[in-house]
C-alpha cells in the first residue's frame, strides 16, 4: 500500500509499520497526540520525501516541533493546511498547555484559529487534567480567532490573555470564572468588515461578577458592545466597573425572550407594547422588538 487515507475520525493511535511501501499518509482531523503521535512516527517506514498530511485548521491532532523533526529524520514531510487550498510544510507547535498538579493552563494559543472551543479536560502524559486557567498573554495578538468559548472548569483569565485579538467578536465565559486580569480583553477592535452588522458580544455565565481588572477592556469599544449575564446579576454588572461601561447589558432570559434578535443582529433593541408604548423589558403577551437598523420582530411571551 503506497497511499493510506484515514482522516476525519476519532482515531487516537495509528500503526503503519506493516506498510513498508507507504509513500503518502493522510491522517488529519483525528485525535492523535502525545504518546499516540510518538507511536505513529515510530511506526513510519524509512522513505524519501514521504507526504504526511497531519494538520487541518484547528483540530484534534497535535504534532510538536520535536515530533516533526523525528518524522523528517525518517524521510517524511509533515504538511498542514489552514484557510487556503494549499498544503504547506508544517514546522510543528510547542505544547499549548502547561500542567500543574491536577490542573492545566493554556499558555500558547498561536495555533488556534476560527471558532475556538477550549476543552474542559485535556490529557497530558496519560493524565486527564482540568483546564482551569488561560495563561498570561496566551492568545495575545492572535488575529485568526473569531470566537472563543471557555468551559466551566476555567476560573481565571490571565493578564493580556486575549489582548489584540482584533477579529474576536464572540466571547463566552463559563460559570466558574472569578478573576479576569489586566487588559485580558484589551485592544479588541474588530473592523466593520469583520463584524458586519454585529458588534462585540460577550456572554458571561459567572455565578457572581468576576474580580475584573479596571483596564480589562482597555481600548476595546465596549460602549457599543453587548453583554449577556445571569438575570439575577444584571444590576450588579450595571453598577460594577468596568462591566458597567457596556452599551447593552441584558439577562439571558430577557435576551432569549427576544428570541435571539439582539444576539443575531447586534446593536440595540427597543421594546414596545402592541399599541406602541415603550417598555423597559418584555411583558406577557405580544411585544414588538425594533432594532436600531429599523427592522422589527413580533415576540409573544406566554
Amino acid at each position: 500500500m503506497k497511499w493510506f487515507y484515514c482522516d476525519s475520525n476519532l482515531l487516537t493511535s495509528l500503526d503503519v509499520s506493516k506498510n513498508t511501501a507507504l509513500k503518502l499518509l493522510s491522517c488529519f482531523s483525528n485525535q492523535i497526540k502525545g504518546k499516540g503521535m510518538d507511536a505513529l512516527i515510530e511506526s513510519l517506514p524509512l522513505v524519501e520525501n514521504g507526504e504526511m498530511y497531519i494538520i487541518y485548521k484547528n483540530e484534534g491532532n497535535v504534532m510538536t516541533t520535536t515530533q516533526v523533526a523525528a518524522a523528517k529524520a525518517k524521510g517524511w514531510i509533515p504538511k498542514y493546511r489552514m484557510d487556503s487550498y494549499d498544503w504547506k510544510d508544517y514546522a510543528g507547535s510547542d505544547p499549548a498547555y502547561d500542567a500543574s498538579g491536577d490542573a492545566a493552563s493554556i499558555v500558547k494559543g498561536d495555533d488556534f484559529s476560527g471558532e475556538v472551543v477550549i476543552p474542559e479536560n485535556i490529557e497530558i502524559n496519560g493524565k486527564i487534567l482540568a483546564v482551569t486557567s488561560i495563561g498570561d498573554g496566551a492568545f495575545k495578538n492572535n488575529t485568526k480567532i473569531t470566537s472563543v468559548t471557555l468551559p466551566e472548569s476555567v476560573t481565571s483569565i490571565g493578564d493580556y490573555a486575549f489582548e489584540g485579538c482584533s477579529n474576536l467578536t464572540i466571547i463566552i465565559i463559563g460559570k466558574s470564572v472569578t478573576h479576569i486580569g489586566t487588559r485580558a480583553f484589551g485592544n479588541i477592535t474588530p473592523t466593520s468588515q469583520t463584524r458586519g452588522n454585529n458588534g462585540l458580544k460577550i456572554s458571561c455565565y459567572a455565578e457572581s461578577v468576576p474580580n475584573t481588572a479596571a483596564d480589562a477592556f482597555e481600548n476595546t469599544p465596549i460602549s457599543s458592545a453587548t453583554l449577556l449575564v445571569n438575570d439575577n446579576l444584571v444590576t450588579a454588572y450595571k453598577t460594577t466597573a468596568p462591566w458597567s461601561s457596556f452599551g447593552t447589558i441584558m439577562g439571558f432570559d430577557e435576551a432569549s425572550g427576544i428570541n435571539g434578535v439582539l444576539i443575531e443582529n447586534g446593536g440595540k433593541a427597543k421594546i414596545f407594547s402592541i399599541d406602541g408604548k415603550p417598555l423597559s423589558r418584555l411583558q406577557k403577551g405580544i411585544n414588538i422588538i425594533r432594532m436600531d437598523d429599523g427592522t422589527t420582530k413580533k415576540v409573544v411571551v406566554q
